[in-house]
Parts: C-alpha cells; sequence; structure tokens
C-alpha cells in the first residue's frame, strides 16, 4: 500500500486485507511469532495502536508476543507504511464490559490487563 500525494487514512480493512503479507514477512525472521498470529481478532485500531487478539491464546503467548513486539510492528510499518504499535491481549482484557474503546492510559502499561508494552 503507497501514500498518494494526499495522505491515505489507514483503516482496519486495510490491515486486515495485508494480514497474511504481515505474517508472510514475519516468518522469514521467526515463524513461532508468525504460527502464534495466524489466527487472531483485531479488536480496534485508532490510527496509532492497533489491539490484536490471538484467538484462544494462553498468558505465555500473549507474553511471548508482547517481547517480540517489534518485529511485527516493523513488519507492518514496512507493509503498511504507517506506524503502528501493536497491543496484544486476551478475550476480555484491555477493555472494560461499559467500553467499545481499549483504553490506553499510558502507552507503555495498560492497565486493564496489566501487560507491559512496547
Amino acid at each position: 500500500m503507497k501514500k498518494n500525494a494526499i495522505e491515505q487514512t489507514l483503516t482496519l480493512g486495510d490491515i486486515t486485507k495485508s494480514w497474511s503479507d504481515v505474517i508472510t514477512r514475519i516468518e522469514q525472521n521467526n515463524s513461532k511469532i508468525a504460527h502464534f498470529l495466524e489466527d487472531v481478532k483485531f479488536s480496534y485500531f485508532d490510527g496509532t495502536y492497533l489491539f490484536i487478539e490471538p484467538v484462544n491464546a494462553q498468558m505465555f503467548h500473549i507474553k511471548t508476543l508482547n517481547k517480540d513486539t517489534g518485529i511485527v510492528e516493523a513488519a507492518m510499518n514496512g507493509i503498511l507504511n504507517q506506524e503502528i504499535k501493536i497491543i496484544f491481549h486476551r478475550e476480555g482484557e484491555g477493555m472494560r464490559k461499559d467500553e467499545t474503546q481499549p483504553q490506553v492510559v499510558n502507552p507503555h502499561y495498560c492497565f486493564n490487563c496489566g501487560n507491559k508494552f512496547i
């Protein structure tokens, strides 16, 4: 995806369409991480932060993915031509039941799920 002279706005649909390319790029460097990311749900994207929920993930999957977030972000940035910060979470974490959007109080720590990011 290339940007024109007019700034394009990246959408969740664009990310979904490009996800197989992202997985392919990640697999070149780290097949374990690529495998963990084959079945995911995109929970929310605000233009900067992308919340990703690996389907049927256990806590060790999330911890492993958080250690290698830079690999995933680099692959996405290279393919989508936009800097995106990724937050991995398990189902129900990162969002309160009464909200439709996750709250990122500090981009380095998610108070809802206790994971450290970046």
